[in-house]
């Protein structure tokens, strides 16, 4: 099982800075996450992302305020859905 947040704020204040997944990656194979901004442009990935999290940084800058879109695959699952970046 895993949860997927729904916001996050890359302030680092040291709370919720990071989109970060929680849960056992013992349920899934080779897990992928890809993260897109609301163009579809790619902003992260991971093969590891129940341990390598996104910053909230786009070409060393925090990206802007905003909905973005998540698409975790694993084995032939796929859940996709959207979360915001707070700032």
């Amino acid at each position: 099982i895993a949860y997927f947040p729904k916001a996050f704020t890359p302030n680092s204040d040291g709370v919720n800075d990071y989109y970060e997944i929680k849960g056992s990656s013992d349920c899934f194979i080779e897990p992928k996450l890809i993260i897109q901004n609301r163009w579809g442009n790619e902003v992260f990935n991971s093969t590891s992302p129940f341990t390598e999290f996104w910053d909230g940084s786009l070409n060393s800058k925090i990206a802007p305020q905003g909905v973005y879109f998540y698409s975790f695959y694993s084995n032939n699952f796929i859940l996709q859905g959207k979360f915001t970046l707070i700032l």
